[in-house]
């Protein structure tokens, strides 16, 4: 598949999930406080931002369309004339964004069973070893402080309940809240 047909491909699938997504927002349940009809609820900014990125996904869709037909586009360069240092350095892009994408699913599935704090410290190391940070003190340094700035933010000051893992995690999560 070329690079073309790729990117047409992966638009074509960011507008339909991002439909699918606006439409289950429909789904979510108000509260009691919000049933007059018109006012805002919670699903009012996940609706912003799928119609926003529906919309953006079409004039990407429509910009491969109009490349394809060759006709002329401003700023669109001619995939012809892209070097091979270009087309490689994109195939990393598009790997990095892929296992970037992966990682967020993993950490929405391993926050509830890791916990919040080991699964943000281990997901914030694959992200960096994603981005190429090879250095010891840069992989777990920075995750550490983080975690840390989120735990002090969001669990002391703020009182917010968060996952706490099962198991010998959910023992380990009690050490700290």
């Amino acid at each position: 598949m070329t690079i073309v047909n790729q990117e047409l491909v992966q638009d074509v699938i960011i507008a339909l999930l991002s439909l699918a997504g606006f439409a289950y927002t429909f789904t979510f349940k108000r509260p009691s406080a919000y049933r007059l009809e018109g006012s805002v609820t919670g699903a009012a900014w996940p609706q912003v931002l799928l119609a926003g990125m529906f919309i953006l996904s079409l004039i990407l869709v429509a910009g491969q369309l109009l490349a394809r037909r060759g006709a002329p586009t401003r700023g669109v360069a001619r995939r012809e004339e892209e070097s091979a240092e270009f087309r490689a350095r994109k195939r990393t892009a598009y790997k990095r964004f892929y296992l970037m994408l992966a990682a967020l699913m993993a950490y929405a599935v391993l926050a509830s069973v890791l916990g919040f704090l080991l699964a943000t410290f281990l997901v914030q190391v694959a992200v960096l070893w994603v981005l190429s940070a090879r250095s010891g003190r840069v992989m777990f340094g920075v995750p550490l402080l983080l975690t840390t700035v989120i735990y002090i933010l969001f669990i002391r000051l703020l009182n917010m309940p968060l996952p706490r893992g099962v198991g010998p995690f959910l023992a380990f999560s009690r050490l700290f809240y």
